[in-house]
């Protein structure tokens, strides 16, 4: 399961933020996920519930926003989002074919829309 794996690099990552600031617990996670993680958000925020089960996150807020996909084309310059993905392959991973929206070139290298990042996380101090 890719949104587990992902939940528990999450976790790991905000629970090591949360220890360097002395935190007492997480209240807030704030994650961009990207249309191409294939990530399923209610999966992921499921996830995340889980893995941080007895730890301070554990009643964490999960907050998703999701990154729309933007190319770069070499062969016309375009910069920008993608309307259409087109077909994807089927097979146990999605691959949808990127082709540019201005040329239709398939010279389109995704500048954004494949990343799942942590954008903040807000926690309440020891004294708090």
């Amino acid at each position: 399961m890719h949104e587990f794996s992902m939940a528990e690099r999450i976790v790991r990552a905000v629970l090591d933020a949360a220890d360097s600031k002395k935190a007492s617990s997480i209240v807030e996670i704030n994650l961009d996920v990207g249309e191409l993680t294939f990530l399923s958000h209610e999966q992921l925020v499921f996830c995340i519930q889980v893995v941080s089960k007895g730890t301070i996150a554990e009643n964490a807020k999960v907050v998703i926003t999701t990154t729309k996909v933007q190319v770069r084309c070499s062969k016309c310059g375009y910069v920008g989002e993608v309307s259409y993905l087109g077909e994807e392959v089927h097979s146990m991973i999605p691959i949808p074919i990127l082709t540019c929206p201005k040329c239709g070139s398939s010279e389109a290298d995704v500048t954004k829309g494949n990343e799942c990042t942590v954008r903040s996380i807000r926690v309440r101090a020891e004294n708090d």
